[in-house]
């Protein structure tokens, strides 16, 4: 079992990307991938090998790949992790499963350049919504229970008879409204480690992606962010602390 990630870094967000393997299908800029937004995608120009690297002015370490809007799994591809260290060390990670949002680990890397090493994908051009290459927040405490990980809201227009028929339904989107809870947090790591990414990126209601135990259920990830009018509370109890967030996230279908 592992505790819950949250993978909100994104070195794409930081440097400068090209394609130095490959190319970009007309109308499909290679920066969709790091504009948050899971309706707007890069995609190939051709079928086969296509790396899509990033290049900071200074190093960052990374542990973790997360995608979300992709057909990796339908192009028969596979994807890996580059580096500039060790001469282009590839971490290869595996072969998607399907092709909804996933996140996986990979040994933290310290480099300035980080490439998505997508090989195969000999079926369909590649296409990629969201991207996102960093380090993970790791909790401190597993969750606690009961814990829903999969909530579902109908968000859904109806129209009824007068004599209260059904007349017709219109099914817009299936919202997860996922809320998870921990105790015992230590002030230390709160102060180290949550409030330092609170701050810079989930309080700002930006997109993260969210896995709940990526080590018993790894296609169990989410691409959230955090309501807008969440208060955020993590009193003491007496002298460690407790947390719990509320997060917006959409059922892929």
């Amino acid at each position: 079992m592992a505790k819950p990630a949250i993978l909100w870094q994104n070195a794409y967000n930081m440097g400068t990307i090209t394609i130095p393997v490959g190319g970009t299908a007309p109308g499909y800029d290679v920066q969709n991938i790091k504009d948050f937004r899971p309706y707007t995608w890069w995609q190939a120009d051709a079928l086969g090998l296509q790396i899509i690297r990033v290049t900071l002015a200074a190093a960052l370490t990374a542990d973790t790949v997360a995608i979300i809007g992709h057909n990796l799994f339908s192009a028969g591809g596979t994807y890996a992790i580059q580096t500039n260290a060790g001469a282009g060390t590839h971490d290869m990670i595996t072969a998607p499963t399907s092709d909804r949002a996933f996140l996986r680990s990979f040994p933290s890397r310290t480099a300035t350049e980080f490439s998505l090493y997508l090989a195969g994908g000999n079926t369909v051009p590649y296409r990629l919504a969201v991207v996102f290459i960093g380090k993970r927040l790791e909790l401190e405490r597993f969750l606690l229970s009961p814990f829903d990980p999969q909530p579902e809201t109908i968000e859904a227009n109806d129209s009824t008879s007068k004599t209260g028929n059904l007349l017709g339904v219109s099914v817009d989107y299936i919202s997860r409204p996922i809320s998870a809870s921990w105790k015992n947090l230590t002030p230390a790591w709160v102060a180290s480690y949550f409030k330092p990414v609170w701050d810079a990126h989930l309080g700002k209601c930006v997109p993260f992606f969210w896995a709940w135990d990526i080590g018993n259920f790894a296609d169990e990830v989410y691409y959230c962010r955090i309501p807008p009018k969440f208060s955020l509370k993590m009193p003491y109890d007496p002298v460690r602390r407790s947390l719990t967030l509320s997060m917006q996230s959409i059922k892929e279908m």
